[in-house]
């Protein structure tokens, strides 16, 4: 019989891709649109953003797809949905669907 081993294997709960398979590309309705925008908006006011900074945001569900943004590029445009930022921890950026 062998002996046991120095390391041992932990088994991790399998992804749920099944939520991820429901997702719809079509735009969210007008009603969600405005909602999210606003929540996005009032982020940026209740975090103290002041002058210049701003954040991207994408919400993906089975009823559609948003993205939108708040705030400034460098102080000197509007930000847009393609605008790339630098990422310092991406871990936060994917949740497990409940």
């Amino acid at each position: 019989m062998a002996p046991p081993s120095a390391t041992s294997t932990v088994s991790a709960a399998p992804f749920p891709v099944d939520a991820f398979a429901a997702i719809s590309q079509d735009p969210v309705s007008d009603s969600s649109a405005a909602e999210f925008q606003a929540a996005l908006e009032g982020l940026v006011v209740s975090d103290g953003f002041g002058e210049g900074g701003g954040m991207s945001a994408t919400v993906m569900t089975a009823d559609g797809t948003w993205s939108g943004t708040v705030g400034e590029a460098d102080d000197t445009r509007d930000l847009r949905v393609d605008d790339q930022f630098a990422v310092a921890s991406i871990t936060k950026s994917v949740s497990q669907p409940r």
